[in-house]
């Protein structure tokens, strides 16, 4: 990202421009500290991101004035955008999606001004003429040489063994011990419940066609001729054998399973 910063701009707030490429300014913010630096990664603005995306966040920034106060901060934002305009209701250039001036730095909504929100856009998408408004706005569709191109990057990416292997590393990091107890312990619970098993059983039954049955039953007669399902075979047996603790919790499953099956039979009679 191409930065320039006007002298004595480090103070708490200031109003920065990002650039097209072109030079004609698609975007006002405001921020403080390394803000300005961090949009091209962070903006929730989906012009503004796939912008960014294109050229590969090489976008020319400028930090417009510094040394401001908050307040100073919004009221020169909401007046460099109405002067310029904003694209989303045709009336300027810019990407921004507001009028500016809204937020405060490191502010959280309450629970309060949460349900708030969420009323009012409930009352919103109940309007019929707000609805019919929403779902008539233009769709950006991808042309087919966009896809294409899309589609070719990608390939590119996932077969990079780098990137493989960060995203590899990235997915071990994740799970974590208590990651994966807490995972375990919740399929456990939603398993053992009587829905789930009906669900289950259903689908299973769904299918299970006799088309599939046939297939499944020559490919286990195919897989159990061969030499090496025999061996490997021989060897798990021997390991099992072998090892006291394994023999143990075969051993307390097969007492549990009969212990389940009797109490299923005494139920039922």
């Amino acid at each position: 990202m191409a930065i320039k910063s006007l002298p004595h701009s480090t103070n708490e707030f200031y109003v920065y421009i990002i650039f097209r490429p072109n030079g004609i300014p698609c975007y006002i913010g405001k921020g403080k500290g390394n803000r300005f630096r961090k949009t091209a990664k962070e903006t929730k603005n989906p012009h503004l991101n796939n912008l960014f995306k294109k050229h590969s966040g090489n976008l020319p920034v400028v930090k417009f004035r510094g040394n401001l106060l908050e307040e100073e901060a919004f009221m020169l934002e909401k007046l460099l955008i109405s002067i310029l305009g904003r694209e989303d209701i045709e009336t300027g250039i810019l990407f921004n999606l507001t009028d500016g001036g809204e937020g405060q730095s490191g502010s959280k909504h309450s629970d309060e001004s949460k349900s708030k929100i969420g009323a009012s856009s409930k009352r919103n998408w109940a309007d019929p003429e707000y609805n019919t408004k929403m779902k008539s706005r233009p769709i950006y569709i991808h042309t087919e040489e966009t896809k294409a191109k899309i589609k070719d990057s990608n390939i590119r990416t996932k077969s990079n063994p780098e990137y493989r292997m960060k995203c590899s590393q990235r997915a071990k990091a994740a799970q974590t011990p208590e990651v994966i107890f807490n995972r375990t312990q919740k399929q456990r619970i939603t398993k053992s419940t009587p829905e789930w098993k009906l669900k289950a059983s259903d689908t299973a039954k769904r299918r299970m066609t006799p088309e599939l049955k046939k297939k499944i039953s020559e490919a286990n007669k195919t897989t159990k001729n061969t030499r090496e399902y025999k061996i490997l075979q021989s060897k798990l047996s021997k390991t099992f054998h072998s090892d006291p603790v394994i023999k143990e919790k075969h051993r307390q499953a097969v007492i549990q399973s009969w212990k389940r099956r009797k109490e299923s039979v005494l139920h039922r009679d």
